[in-house]
């Protein structure tokens, strides 16, 4: 077991997420595929998890701006 200053500046949110077993096994999928090339660009990354708009909501947007 690991003893922890919890007086320094970690807060205990991030304390708890850094030793959780399920997000450190994400962490190691991640640094795999990263190795093995499977990589995205920042670009990239923001397209595939932005909300994509309703095509109501562009139509919308649009008559308010005009």
């Amino acid at each position: 077991m690991k003893m922890i200053d919890l007086s320094s500046a970690v807060d205990r949110e991030s304390l708890a997420l850094s030793l959780h077993p399920e997000f450190l096994d994400l962490i190691m999928q991640s640094r795999a595929q990263f190795a093995a090339g499977r990589k995205l660009s920042l670009d990239q990354m923001r397209r595939a998890v932005r909300p994509r708009r309703s095509p109501k909501t562009s139509r919308r947007k649009r008559a308010i701006a005009s």
